[in-house]
């Protein structure tokens, strides 16, 4: 594993065989892996199947019934033009960017319709986040 310019180990692609591979993989997963969207709607129940896994989400269905679903408290009225734009305020919202912080660093996943990026990508666009400076 070799350092990335923003000094966080490159991670090697890992290639897994069959469905019973991909299953342990994820059951037995210790990054932190989280959704993003406008609801939690899109992939639950995944959370039953991998490891550490958590929803970010503008809207809470389940009024903090879900134990794994993240959202703000603080949402202005904002009239968003695409699911885009949702992921990119949950991304600069400073409690949802305390809640990733205080699950620790690691090489977590983020699904952000319609992109899927790592760690690695949010700590150089957020960089500046973690010291208290807004993006």
């Amino acid at each position: 594993m070799s350092d990335s310019p923003h000094g966080i180990p490159a991670i090697t692609p890992r290639y897994l065989d069959g469905i019973s591979e991909i299953r342990g993989f994820f059951r037995t997963n210790t990054a932190p892996v989280y959704f993003f969207g406008p609801t939690a709607f899109n992939l639950l129940g995944i959370d039953r199947w991998v490891r550490n896994f958590r929803y970010v989400s503008y809207l809470d269905s389940w009024d903090g019934g879900h134990p794994r679903v993240f959202s703000p408290k603080r949402k202005p009225y904002i009239k968003f033009e695409s699911g885009e734009e949702i992921n990119n305020y949950l991304l600069r919202d400073p409690e949802v960017q305390a809640f990733i912080a205080s699950r620790g660093q690691g090489s977590g996943v983020f699904r952000t319709y319609p992109v899927l990026c790592s760690l690695r990508w949010w700590d150089g666009i957020c960089a500046g986040c973690r010291r208290g400076h807004a993006t």
